[in-house]
């Protein structure tokens, strides 16, 4: 399944955003706080995810309202969401849900699947292959950005 990951934590610009680009930046932190998975995506998605982050509230649904009220109205339950891959610098997931009494595993951009989960409450976990490959620890320097430490 892989390694349990906490709320998802946002770098946001002025407090440490990329040298080399402005986007926001999603950071994943394993629950024993000793590793890091940095994923870069846009405004607009951020922006879905801090609507749940910081208790905003809205007029009319975003998509991931919609995709979680048509999974509970159908039946579904997200049981998890997973960073399952890390290919030419694009990570890829997937969202695993309970539905007809069977699992379903259901391919998702990182953005959408953490969206979901924050709205759900579900489980974020990263595979194995993909922290070895981009997990980093705290105060770790890279090309573009020094990993920070956050309080949970």
């Amino acid at each position: 399944m892989g390694k349990d990951i906490d709320r998802p934590h946002f770098i946001r610009r002025g407090e440490g955003v990329s040298k080399v680009n402005l986007q926001p930046l999603v950071i994943l932190k394993d629950k024993s706080g000793e590793l890091y998975l940095s994923i870069w995506t846009g405004l607009l998605e951020a922006n879905v995810m801090l609507v749940v982050l910081e208790e905003v509230s809205l007029p009319r649904p975003l998509t991931a309202d919609l995709t979680c009220d048509i999974m509970d109205k159908t039946g579904g339950k997200v049981d998890f969401v997973v960073i399952d891959g890390l290919e030419n610098q694009t990570f890829y997931a997937s969202v695993i849900l309970r539905a007809i009494w069977t699992k379903i595993m259901i391919d998702a951009r990182p953005s959408d699947t953490i969206a979901i989960a924050l709205r759900t409450g579900a489980p974020i976990y990263a595979a194995p292959a993909v922290l070895d490959k981009a997990g980093v620890t705290p105060f770790q320097k890279t090309d573009e950005f020094t990993t920070v430490s956050f309080d949970s």
